[in-house]
């Protein structure tokens, strides 16, 4: 499957390397230190491909969309329309930038910001160093879609990333930002 991610960071870079590691083509864009982009396309090996995050949305049957919430906006921009395509948003609402509406959930407010997206939510409930740590491991992945083509895709592509899918029925119905996820677990935000 070929992937595009934006934002390769922490979470886009665990989840590009897991896909790499399973065979998938990933194709890496958008990052504050281009550096360190190149040296994760060198690290993945062959294949792995550089791109601007329009580059990456168009190559990818499934965009991975990884970035620090107030670097968001930029981002999409730069992505242009996402209409049609199947979309993974790894972002929490930690930082700086716009804000869902009270009672509103993050996964519902993303969804909006990219319309006609096949939206999925995944990957954003477990820190970035416990997914590295646990990658050759079975685990459980939350996330919630608004199709079931869109779970599908989205369960595919969490399978191969070593992390079993736990789905919610929509993102509107979306359980509430990882602050509460961790609540839950017994450990404070």
């Amino acid at each position: 499957m070929r992937i595009g991610i934006i934002g390769a960071g922490r979470i886009g870079g665990n989840v590009a390397r897991q896909l790499a590691r399973a065979g998938h083509e990933p194709k890496l864009s958008f990052a504050r230190d281009q550096d360190k982009l190149r040296s994760l396309a060198v690290e993945l090996g062959e294949g792995v491909e550089l791109g601007t995050p329009r580059e990456a949305a168009e190559f990818g049957d499934v965009v991975v969309v990884s970035v620090p919430w107030d670097a968001l906006p930029e981002a999409l921009e730069q992505t242009g329309s996402l209409e049609g395509r199947i979309v993974v948003d790894t972002t929490n609402q930690f930082g700086s930038g716009p804000k869902p509406a009270e009672g509103q959930t993050a996964a519902a407010f993303n969804a909006a910001r990219m319309p006609g997206a096949r939206y999925t939510k995944s990957f954003n409930s477990l820190t970035s160093a416990f997914q590295e740590e646990t990658a050759d491991r079975q685990a459980t992945s939350g996330s919630c879609s608004g199709s079931a083509a869109t779970a599908r895709t989205r369960n595919a592509s969490s399978r191969a990333s070593s992390r079993m899918p736990a789905t919610c029925r929509s993102t509107s119905a979306a359980p509430p930002a990882a602050p509460s996820w961790r609540r839950v677990a017994g450990k404070a935000p």
